[in-house]
C-alpha cells in the first residue's frame, strides 16, 4: 500500500510475485490544496522572506524583489487531478485567472469548472504568472522542469511544486533563481529527499517545506481508512483492491 505515489515501488517485482500494490488517491487532496495556495500567497507577498529579514534585524517593507497584486495574475496548473480540483474554489476567490495543461480534459470539461484550457505545455509555460505543478512522476515528467522550460517562463514568475521533487531539474532551478529567469520558487519536495540535502536552501528566493503539504489529522485518517478497505476487499471478500496500480498481478 502507497499513499498516491509508487515511484519508490518496483511494479514489476510486485506483479511478478503476485503481490498486489495498492495507493490512497485523493487522500489528501484538501491539505495539499491548501499548502499550494498557501505558498502562492507566501511568495506573492514575500511572507516568508520578510520573516527572515526581520529576525536578522532588517526592518525594511521594500527588500526583495516587487510585488503585485495577485488580482489578474494568470496561475497555470499542470494536470487536473483531485488536487487541482479543490484549488479552483480558492483560486477563484483570489480573481485569478486559472489555466490548466491537461492533455487528457477536454476544454468542454475544464470549462465547467471554469478553468481555461492550455493547448500546449509551452503555451502554460509562457501564460502562466505562477505555474503550479501536480502531476505524478513518470518517465515522460522526469525533469519536466529543466533550463529550455525555465526559459520559457516570464521572468516575474513563480514556481510551486508540491509533486514530486525530480518532476524538477534542480540544477537548472538554481542557476535560473540565480540569473533572474524567473523570480522565486515555493517547493514542498526536493530531488534528494534522502540526505535532505538542496543547494536551493542557500537562495533567498525560494520557500521550501519539508514535504509536508498531505499532512493533517484528518488526511492520516483518510489514509488508515482507505487501507484498511483494501485489504478488507483483497483477504475478507476475495475482490480485487479497487485502488489497484498494477492490474496485471494475479491476486
Amino acid at each position: 500500500m502507497q499513499s498516491i505515489g509508487v515511484d519508490n515501488v518496483d511494479l514489476g517485482a510486485a506483479t511478478e510475485h503476485g503481490v498486489c500494490v495498492t495507493n490512497c488517491p485523493g487522500f489528501c487532496s484538501e491539505e495539499v490544496a491548501l499548502h499550494t495556495i498557501g505558498l502562492i500567497i507566501d511568495l506573492t507577498r514575500k511572507l516568508t522572506y520578510f520573516d527572515r529579514k526581520v529576525r536578522q534585524g532588517k526592518w525594511d517593507p521594500l527588500l526583495g524583489y516587487t510585488t503585485h497584486r495577485l488580482e489578474g495574475k494568470t496561475v497555470g496548473l499542470y494536470f487536473f487531478g483531485s488536487i487541482p480540483r479543490a484549488m479552483i474554489p480558492m483560486l477563484q476567490a483570489l480573481n485569478v485567472r486559472i489555466l490548466a495543461y491537461a492533455p487528457t480534459k477536454t476544454k468542454e470539461f475544464l470549462e465547467t469548472y471554469g478553468v481555461e484550457k492550455a493547448e500546449t505545455f509551452d503555451a502554460l509555460l509562457t501564460e502562466s504568472d505562477i505555474l503550479s505543478l501536480h502531476c505524478p512522476l513518470m518517465d515522460t515528467t522526469h525533469h519536466l522542469i529543466s533550463e529550455r522550460e525555465l526559459k520559457l517562463m516570464k521572468k516575474s514568475a513563480f514556481l510551486i511544486n508540491t509533486a514530486r521533487g525530480k518532476v524538477v531539474d534542480e540544477a537548472a532551478l538554481v542557476k535560473a533563481l540565480e540569473d533572474g529567469d524567473i523570480q522565486a520558487a515555493a517547493l514542498d519536495v526536493i530531488e534528494d529527499e534522502d540526505t535532505e540535502q538542496s543547494r536551493l536552501f542557500s537562495l533567498e528566493n525560494t520557500v521550501i517545506t519539508p514535504h509536508a503539504a498531505f499532512v493533517s489529522e484528518d488526511s492520516f485518517y483518510a489514509a488508515r481508512k482507505m487501507t484498511l478497505e483494501q485489504l478488507v476487499q483483497r483477504l475478507s471478500t476475495d475482490q480485487r483492491p479497487t485502488h489497484l496500480v498494477n492490474p496485471g498481478v494475479s491476486c
